[in-house]
């Protein structure tokens, strides 16, 4: 079949300098044959011919069509490739074959089921609600995804293995086996003069996907304590679900880390730890054993833990988040605990940022930094005027990792919040993102420096997205590139109805294009952002897609970018080198 195709390769005789940085080459290409309704559903890179793909997205109202254009390490055009997939008999026969073809392409068959536990503290009575659920979702190849359909099955209601009544602190659920644990309190039996003992006594519970209920081991504490942190560590055989029912996924080989910390609340002097820092770590594994029990003292008691990180050897882990000293952890975070009365968000502007360090099963350090240091080591790429800094709170983080010397590295960006009213009466909170961070601290806490961008566009759109950030260490382990997504705007799409169905005439299409900056880590210094994708004249020619803005080349050596042109007519490949 002939096929109505051109190709243009751009001729650079002057590179786009990245701080002595360089794109290799920028391509552009041009598929006449794609329709304006037409999508980038996936990009891929094999690395062991180092061929990069786009795979776009065709569909009507009777077939799905996939057109996947390939292109060599040096961006010359190889094939386009297209396959058609109909409705009807015929469909049906194709589906393993369109599973195996484009295993990006979340289909599971014509329609799959899954049933999973609700749990949820009962409003009165001190017990636990759970009920088993089943949803079956169906697939719309006009939507191109799943429609779920949902069914109530059964409910049981669980109280202690003394019959006594129950709280529930946290759970989670391993999709593997289907059964669901829970951090539970027991409450002292009825008539007892022992008061709050659920914030004090603590049990495992486990609950089959029969709803039958086993009460694992008990964890007691002299003072009362909430869960201040929770955070699974997935398997290496757990599956990624995307379901919106999905809760914490333990896994087959996963943990569960838990750590509880004092609670003031309403509790009486006795009851309340006179060590406001004093926590204890549980680990927990898939089958809801606790295989892990470290107590610290956190230099900074009210420290609100926002995640933990492992090491690239996975032998360590980080713990990290803003503190406030002389306070507990419910004075400056949302807990769930029965001796605290007011379960609202607050509004804390926090005075440290901590990081705990575990190896090998022990506390190998605990570094609290106080926030004016974070003033003291801002820095700013050299072009830029204003110094944005971290100031403790309205955060939100994006990027978490430790490099291969143990340096934790933190990104994300700074948004102010504003409470409105729609016309019911109704309050909700409006979101507004504004500054980039990146905070790097060294193998034992330290802070080293703590960078601070301004973005070039800031319109409606850039300030209510947040915006997408990725990270590359160079293969020598000195530099460190950062990318994040400048949002020009959006190229607005159009549609008509026909039939009661809703046929796109072109997409909706999100104006994103990357930023680069090269990260010193030694020195910690940062070089200006290159924007990627401009022409001559410095406007803006080239856009990516935000799930897939650049690829790792096999040796780690080069960044790959694809995008595509406002109009959704010609593809863009560059490559940059980084050392």
């Amino acid at each position: 079949m002939r096929r109505n195709l051109t190709i243009a390769f751009l001729s650079f005789l002057m590179l786009v300098p990245v701080f002595g940085q360089k794109l290799e080459k920028e391509v552009t290409y041009v598929p006449e044959s794609l329709t304006k309704d037409s999508y980038v559903g996936n990009v891929s890179y094999d690395p062991s011919t180092e061929v990069t793909s786009l795979t776009y997205v065709e569909k009507d109202m009777f077939k799905t069509k996939f057109k996947t254009y390939s292109f060599d390490k040096d961006f010359k055009f190889l094939k386009e490739d297209v396959k058609v997939y109909t409705f009807g008999d015929a469909w049906r026969d194709a589906m393993k074959e369109l599973r195996e073809s484009f295993q990006w392409f979340k289909y599971k068959g014509e329609s799959y089921t899954r049933e999973w536990i609700d749990i949820r503290q009962a409003m009165f009575g001190g017990k636990i609600i759970a009920e088993k659920k089943r949803a079956t979702w169906k697939w719309n190849w006009f939507f191109g995804g799943y429609i779920p359909h949902y069914d109530k099955v059964e409910k049981v209601k669980i109280k202690s293995e003394t019959d006594d009544k129950i709280y529930l602190y946290k759970h989670v659920v391993n999709t593997e086996t289907g059964d669901a644990y829970m951090i539970v309190g027991i409450k002292a039996p009825k008539g007892s003069k022992i008061k709050k003992q659920h914030a004090r006594k603590f049990q495992i519970v486990k609950l089959t996907p029969e709803l039958d209920v086993e009460y694992l081991e008990e964890i007691d504490f002299q003072y009362n304590m909430c869960v201040s942190f929770d955070q699974v560590v997935y398997g290496a055989d757990a599956e990624d679900y995307d379901d919106e029912y999905s809760m914490a996924d333990v896994g087959d080989g996963g943990e569960w880390y838990v750590i509880f910390s004092p609670v003031k609340g309403m509790s009486g002097k006795k009851d309340l730890n006179p060590n406001m820092g004093e926590s204890k770590i549980l680990k927990i594994n898939s089958e809801g054993k606790i295989t892990g029990k470290l107590d610290f003292t956190a230099e900074t008691s009210g420290w609100v833990i926002k995640g933990m990180v492992q090491s690239p050897d996975k032998k360590d882990y980080y713990f990290f988040g803003p503190a406030k000293d002389g306070v507990y952890i419910d004075q400056v975070a949302m807990v769930t605990s029965p001796v605290v009365m007011s379960n609202k968000e607050k509004e804390i502007k926090y005075k440290n940022y901590q990081i705990l360090k575990v190896a090998s099963g022990k506390v190998a350090w605990i570094n609290s930094t106080n926030l004016d240091e974070f003033e003291e080591k801002a820095s700013a790429p050299p072009s830029q005027k204003k110094m944005p800094e971290y100031q403790g709170k309205n955060f939100t983080r994006r990027i978490t990792f430790i490099t291969g010397d143990g340096e934790l590295i933190l990104a994300g960006q700074n948004y102010t919040k504003q409470v409105k009213q729609d016309a019911a009466g109704n309050y909700y909170t409006v979101k507004r993102y504004k500054d980039l961070i990146l905070a790097h601290f060294d193998d034992k806490g330290s802070l080293k420096r703590a960078y601070g961008v301004r973005r070039d566009k800031m319109n409606n759109y850039s300030k209510s997205i947040v915006t997408p950030q990725s990270m590359y260490i160079t293969p020598n382990g000195k530099h460190l590139y950062w990318i994040y997504g400048e949002i020009k705007g959006m190229r607005h799409g159009f549609s008509f109805n026909f039939g009661g169905a809703t046929l796109p005439v072109s997409k909706r299409k999100l104006l994103y294009y990357p930023a680069v900056a090269k990260v010193d880590l030694e020195n910690a210094t940062i070089g200006d952002f290159q924007y990627l994708g401009a022409d001559a004249e410095g406007k803006q020619q080239y856009f990516t897609n935000p799930n897939v803005s650049e690829i790792m080349s096999a040796d780690g050596k080069k960044l790959i970018f694809v995008g595509e042109d406002k109009k959704g007519k010609m593809l863009w490949l560059a490559k940059m080198a980084i050392d």
